[in-house]
């Protein structure tokens, strides 16, 4: 039987993420809770810090480094757990956004002006 109705338009197709990428986040995820208490990232942090830890976890895996040595997890499953934070925290406004501002304004306020 299939005639069940159930409006899913719009709504993200959850079914289409592969379970060894969730397994392997949500294990990251755990090896952060053990070390540092559940839920701690969303106490925020500056942006900068989640953006570091992903590229030096990809930038492991470029160089053919699979694993990271401290939790044998991963690098890969790392940098997605770095990015499911930093995912977070720009959707609940959480720590501290410092991403390189605009350039135009950062011009304006950080580069002296001659004289």
């Amino acid at each position: 039987m299939n005639n069940a109705i159930k409006d899913d338009n719009g709504k993200p197709p959850l079914s289409l993420l592969p379970k060894s990428f969730l397994d392997g986040v949500a294990l990251t995820l755990g090896d952060g809770e053990k070390k540092y208490g559940r839920y701690n990232y969303l106490k925020g942090m500056k942006w900068s810090r989640m953006m570091d830890a992903a590229m030096r976890h990809i930038t492991a895996f470029n160089e053919g480094e699979d694993r990271a040595s401290d939790s044998n997890l991963s690098h890969l499953h790392h940098a997605a757990a770095c990015l499911a934070i930093l995912s977070e925290y720009q959707a609940k406004g959480v720590g501290v956004d410092d991403r390189l501002p605009d350039q135009q304004q950062f011009i304006t306020t950080y580069v002296p002006k001659e004289k």
